[in-house]
């Protein structure tokens, strides 16, 4: 059974850890990281004022949050807590260049139209990660970018125990997923992770 209720967040601290779990290596981690994956878009002249963002797996808007701030774009949060939604909102101090949208399997949208997506540490777990890739695909525009970071092992949540989540490695490959409905466009270092991947798509 997939237990949703690990990502529903009651406060931002509790979605900080949700979104980037804490590392005592790393004390500004969630910092760092984020301000890494700007760096990398501006390094990468990806967007500007008038790109039209698809952040899935919003989560707590971290991303989101720094995008509109270097970029000035509009952005979509999609994600399956409306917990994580509602502080999103939140943490962007209800910026109108942020609108955000529930998901659930087969969720339809505007078809075609994002420039770019984002997935940063989700895919890894989601319930249905075909159907997602799918969703991507069919609302990006074509030869849209989408960006991906991902771990190279599936953590599925399937149980709580004593408060802890339970996590199961389902052996479902998202890359092969991708790779089956976007061209590779790149493979990146990613911040002080050895068994993170970094990697940039097209819709073709």
């Amino acid at each position: 059974m997939y237990i949703k209720q690990v990502f529903d967040p009651t406060d931002l601290e509790m979605a900080k850890n949700i979104c980037l779990s804490k590392d005592i290596r790393y004390p500004n981690k969630f910092e760092e990281e984020t301000q890494f994956l700007i760096d990398f878009l501006k390094n990468k002249k990806l967007l500007n004022s008038k790109t039209y963002f698809g952040d899935f797996g919003c989560g707590m808007g971290r991303v989101s949050k720094e995008i509109i701030n270097n970029f000035n774009c509009n952005i979509v949060g999609f994600d399956i807590s409306a917990h994580m939604l509602l502080l999103a909102h939140q943490y962007l101090e209800h910026n109108d260049k942020f609108k955000t949208q529930k998901y659930k399997k087969n969720y339809k949208w505007n078809e075609r139209q994002f420039d770019i997506f984002l997935a940063s540490f989700v895919l890894q777990h989601s319930e249905h990660p075909k159907e997602d890739i799918d969703f991507i695909y069919n609302n990006l525009k074509d030869n849209g970018i989408f960006i991906l970071v991902n771990e190279n092992e599936r953590l599925v949540p399937v149980d709580i125990e004593n408060g802890y989540a339970v996590w199961y490695d389902d052996k479902i490959n998202i890359t092969d997923l991708v790779s089956n409905k976007f061209k590779n466009v790149g493979y990146f270092d990613y911040y002080n992770r050895d068994i993170k991947s970094l990697s940039m798509w097209k819709k073709v």
